[in-house]
């Protein structure tokens, strides 16, 4: 991932959607720690998007034992905090 983080723990970075015009975003063990108010903006960027969405918010399998940015650094059972797009078409380029 080549994503861009700003000074408030925000990230951004594209993607390109699988065959089934869906992809999944795996966030670093430290986002949960910086973040506890989840803001996503979709973008498309090689067609129109007017279907894809947010098909599973930002799961937090692991984010329970992580209060700082130490402990996501120890974690050693890798359970990133992600999240789920869906509703675009094959190939398609987005931006979130």
């Amino acid at each position: 991932m080549s994503a861009v983080t700003t000074d408030n723990g925000r990230m951004s970075d594209t993607l390109i959607l699988d065959k089934k015009g869906e992809a999944q975003v795996d966030l670093p063990d430290w986002f949960s720690a910086l973040n506890n108010d989840y803001l996503y903006q979709l973008t498309a960027i090689s067609a129109p998007g007017p279907n894809f969405y947010i098909a599973k918010e930002i799961s937090e399998s692991s984010a329970a034992n992580i209060d700082t940015i130490d402990d996501a650094n120890n974690n050693n059972n890798h359970n990133h905090s992600s999240f789920r797009i869906a509703g675009g078409t094959s190939s398609m380029k987005v931006s979130w």
